[in-house]
């Protein structure tokens, strides 16, 4: 999810967990791992997932209630939750840092600062949905089938995904290509609960690994932005350094 995250995740309210046209929940553990091993073969198989060390990204967001016109965008992720993700829109400069159980946040001229709860656990977010089929390679988190549905017209498998910490996130499997098409996950700040979710279109492969040029952000239904990115690199060497603070 592109640097919109935390305004989004502050000014959003409302949110229902839902899921339109959302049958009952199917069958069992043996659907769970029929379901993952498809996903991790359409993402290279487990070879290429398993050597998914880190990415880098590059692109720019288009958020007008959020940025001054087009914003750039430059991602990082590493394994074991490391994450980067720095935005700039004319003058205006966004940081976020997170460092396995610790998180950092810089908006302009103010200090960077460590963050924590919902703020903490959006990064978290952020590191997993880009991390996922690697985390669902080395099964993660425990996992519940909540059956069949539909996005866009297309079939799709919805996994509801829990980890050691608690954080719930579910994920929309195309049931023709087994690529993850959306995510989506509950926040609540100040009291208010808030849906926020990631849509991924345009796959196309990136060293074996298909990877979403065109990521669409909604908070509580609404569009909030559109993320492009113009180009991805795998496995790129990544100094921790750039995840301290």
């Amino acid at each position: 999810m592109p640097a919109l995250f935390f305004a989004v995740l502050l000014a959003v309210a409302g949110c229902q967990d839902r899921s339109a046209g959302k049958q009952p929940a199917a069958a069992g553990q043996d659907r769970i791992n029929e379901v993952v091993d498809n996903v991790i073969n359409a993402y290279g198989g487990p070879q290429v997932v398993k050597n998914f060390f880190s990415l880098s990204a590059e692109g720019t967001i288009d958020a007008p209630e959020m940025y001054r016109g087009e914003a750039k965008y430059v991602l990082y992720v590493k394994r074991s939750r490391k994450l980067r993700i720095e935005t700039q829109s004319r003058g205006f400069l966004e940081l976020r840092v997170l460092n396995g159980r610790r998180s950092y946040y810089k908006a302009n001229g103010f200090p960077l600062i460590e963050v924590r709860g919902p703020r903490y656990l959006a990064m978290v977010y952020q590191y997993e949905e880009r991390m996922m089929p690697y985390e669902l390679l080395t099964r993660r988190f425990d996992l519940t089938d909540e059956g069949a549905s539909e996005l866009n017209g297309t079939p799709v498998e919805v996994l509801r995904l829990r980890d050691k910490r608690g954080l719930k996130i579910k994920i929309y499997i195309d049931l023709k290509r087994y690529l993850i098409v959306k995510n989506s996950a509950v926040f609540t700040m100040n009291g208010v609960a808030s849906e926020l979710t990631s849509e991924f279109q345009d796959f196309r492969l990136v060293d074996k690994m298909p990877m979403p040029f065109k990521i669409i952000n909604s908070a509580d239904g609404r569009k909030v932005g559109e993320t492009a990115i113009r180009a991805y690199e795998l496995n790129p060497p990544l100094g921790n350094g750039l995840f301290e603070r």
